[in-house]
């Protein structure tokens, strides 16, 4: 029996988990063991196949996730970015929020990116379980 997506799973934690992963594969892809290399592209090929196929679980996790990030920037920088004596390059999200924000942006449009692929794995990984 599979876990219902919610958005009490989608947390900080487990995002930042998921994140994590996704960082340590693309590292292994790169510089890792054949074997870890093989593992770290199944990874991302998994993620690919999933939001090709626009699999619901997965599309609910990207929405969750990108929203949990966004949250997690609000209240890292609150009323600072707020204020009119901020340069602009201040008032800019954090990259990994506007990754993610894009990376379901395509995938919800149905024109993944090759280049998203470990945000996809991510959101697979967070779908389905660790």
């Amino acid at each position: 029996m599979s876990k219902e997506v919610t958005a009490e799973f989608i947390n900080q934690n487990t995002v930042e988990r998921a994140y994590r992963l996704a960082q340590q594969m693309q590292h292994n892809a790169n510089r890792g063991s054949y074997s870890e290399r093989l593992e770290a592209e199944e990874f991302a090929f998994r993620g690919m196949r999933a939001v090709r196929s626009k699999d619901h679980r997965t599309m609910i996790v990207l929405e969750q996730a990108t929203e949990v990030l966004h949250k997690i920037s609000n209240e890292q920088f609150g009323q600072y970015r707020l204020r009119s004596d901020i340069p602009e390059s201040h008032r800019v999200e954090p990259t990994e929020v506007q990754m993610w924000r894009e990376a379901y942006r395509m995938a919800d449009q149905g024109t993944p990116l090759e280049n998203f692929k470990w945000v996809y794995g991510c959101a697979v990984k967070l779908a389905y379980g660790f």
